[in-house]
């Protein structure tokens, strides 16, 4: 790949999708939480990006979340969490774990769900984060 300062790792546990905010009431309000996943991830990038700086520069991001199950006759898992919602809670937490400075920097982004039957069981999320050049 065309990176720099790149780190892949995986971290165990349900992927889930960043909330959007609800409005009752004249109040905002999140229906669902995705903060014990978010800790995951940062907990996992920190470990994994110990000693590196924050990049600075255009970030290139690949994500591939491996839900429970396996599912027969496809491999792609089409059901909620949207794809995009899924990437927004990992790159929020990437961003907390100091990957770099905003998530505004990540200039390409792959992200896919499938099955963990795929993947040996695992449930969880392959992450590969790396520095464009």
């Amino acid at each position: 790949m065309p990176w720099e300062n790149s780190a892949s790792f995986f971290v165990e546990g349900l992927p889930k999708a960043q909330p959007r905010p609800r409005f009752a009431r004249g109040h905002a309000y999140n229906p669902d939480t995705a903060d014990d996943w978010k800790a995951a991830v940062e907990v996992a990038a920190r470990e994994h990006l110990k000693g590196r700086k924050p990049i600075k520069g255009p970030v290139c991001v690949h994500i591939m979340a491996m839900f429970p199950g396996l599912k027969k006759g496809g491999e792609w898992h089409v059901k909620k969490p949207d794809v995009d919602n899924v990437a927004k809670a990992i790159l929020d937490a990437l961003t907390t774990a100091g990957a770099w400075k905003d998530d505004a920097q990540v200039a390409d982004l792959h992200v896919s769900k499938g099955y963990s039957g795929q993947a040996g069981g695992k449930v969880g999320a392959a992450i590969a984060i790396g520095e464009w050049k």
